[in-house]
């Protein structure tokens, strides 16, 4: 699992770092190209999981390394017990990461379907919108395909209503909600990976940028526009799924776009967005392929890819096989699926099949794939199948029973 994790943090800033490079070699006409491209960003960050087990599990059915191999095999000294807590610890810090994420992201949907469903439509603002008052909101947001507006906006100029509209709609327009939200799950699920909570803070000012271009064409008069974000700006902040037209976290780069003389709304251009969304799926695709990719091999590949080591000692094989096992004469197999690293450690490891079960054979032979290692003669990372057969062998000056190696 804690490697998993950690390619995933991999390859996440890869994808990232790649398409800011690609954006910045394209350099798009408008913020939509970028917002757009981002957006793929984040659902292919949320994919590439499924698409890595896919290419990994994918690729050739597992059968058993031979027994004379795993004989054979060398030793590897077993992990001390602080380092598997250390992981541990490590995986349970982003489980509960990614609770406290998710149940964010959660809490704040439930709070805009409240605030949505309390509030007072206003169709006669709306054209065409959904437009509704609440007493709740102290600035216009969005959420979803509905517009907030606080109880303030009854006395609000027909020009700074306009401009608010004109902001929402194309906010609307582009299902800016929507994108945030999908950008808030992604940083659920990658929220230790810094890029990821720049890819949604991103996604943020891109949303107002666009919206604020939009707004500055309805009225045709920038300076006018920025008088109407000071007058409204303030109040509580909104929840988090929610698309405040004020937010202070990108005020700045907001402001150095509105003083801009080239501020104004520029259309899509779909054959370019094709293009770049081609080119970032394909670049999603090569990052899940290619980083470390294992080789998944069958019983005779991984003969030949696996070499024998160094043997471990009988003390550790015995140590691996509980005396309260061989006290109660339990004798059984486990087969484990084991990760092994170019240098031939054996990395992670998971339980196929235990025979009996539910006496513990295959967290024990877990623990015995990890004090071997191999001689990887492909010098890349190798998946197989390694069965560990736990028997009780009376030696004829009646010494204690012990463990068989590994598939022995």
């Amino acid at each position: 699992m804690l490697t998993f994790l950690l390619e995933a943090l991999i390859r996440s800033s890869i994808l990232i770092v790649a398409v800011w490079a690609l954006l910045r070699l394209c350099r798009p006409r408008s913020a939509n190209g970028e917002k757009f491209a981002w957006t793929l960003v984040a659902a292919a960050l949320l994919v590439m999981p499924l698409l890595v087990w896919w290419i990994v599990a994918g690729t050739m059915p597992l059968t058993m390394l031979p027994a004379q191999l795993a004989v054979s095999t060398g030793a590897l000294a077993e992990l001390p017990p602080l380092v598997h807590s250390l992981g541990a610890g490590v995986v349970a810090i982003y489980v509960v990461g990614v609770l406290a994420f998710t149940a964010r992201l959660g809490a704040g949907l439930l709070i805009g379907a409240r605030l949505r469903r309390d509030a007072q439509a206003v169709p006669e603002w709306g054209a065409g919108m959904d437009v509704r008052l609440s007493a709740r909101v102290h600035g216009p947001v969005s959420f979803g395909s509905t517009v907030l507006l606080p109880v303030c906006s009854l006395h609000w100029d027909a020009a700074t209503l306009r401009a608010v509209l004109a902001h929402e709609r194309e906010h609307i327009r582009n299902r800016d909600a929507y994108r945030l939200w999908l950008a808030s799950l992604c940083r659920a699920i990658f929220w230790c990976n810094p890029l990821v909570h720049w890819l949604n803070r991103r996604l943020a000012l891109l949303a107002e940028l666009t919206s604020d271009a939009a707004a500055v064409e309805a009225i045709g008069d920038r300076s006018k526009y920025l008088d109407v974000l000071i007058r409204i700006a303030g109040g509580a902040p909104s929840p988090a799924v929610l698309v405040p037209m004020t937010s202070h976290l990108n005020w700045t780069a907001r402001m150095r776009q509105l003083l801009s003389p080239n501020t104004r709304s520029v259309p899509r251009s779909t054959s370019r967005n094709a293009v770049v969304g081609s080119a970032i799926l394909l670049l999603s695709a090569f990052v899940a392929g290619c980083a470390a990719k294992p080789l998944v091999l069958t019983g005779p590949a991984a003969a030949s890819a696996l070499q024998p080591g160094r043997s471990p000692s009988l003390a550790v094989l015995k140590s691996f096989y509980p005396q309260l096992l061989r006290q109660r004469k339990i004798q059984g197999k486990a087969i484990v699926r084991i990760t092994v690293d170019a240098d031939g450690r054996v990395v992670d490891t998971s339980i196929v099949a235990e025979q009996p079960a539910g006496v513990g054979l295959g967290a024990l032979a877990q623990r015995v794939a990890r004090a071997y290692r191999f001689h990887n003669t492909l010098h890349r990372p190798v998946i197989t199948n390694l069965p560990v057969r736990f028997a009780l062998q009376q030696a004829a000056s009646g010494s204690p029973p012990t463990q068989s190696s590994p598939g022995g």
